[in-house]
């Protein structure tokens, strides 16, 4: 799979959101785990039925 340049910027825009969270306060696992989710979901291939 290479990168495409959508996907590479959807990269940069998750990796800033994520470093935001992390840099704003100490983490918490309350605040990172929606984006954490989020990330797991919008990039776990689906599943063969």
């Amino acid at each position: 799979m290479s990168l495409t340049p959508a996907l590479l910027r959807w990269l940069q825009e998750e990796a800033a959101d994520l470093l935001a969270a992390l840099t704003a306060a100490p983490p918490d696992e309350a605040d990172l785990l929606p984006l954490l989710t989020r990330l797991r979901r919008d990039h776990t291939p689906a599943q063969a039925a």
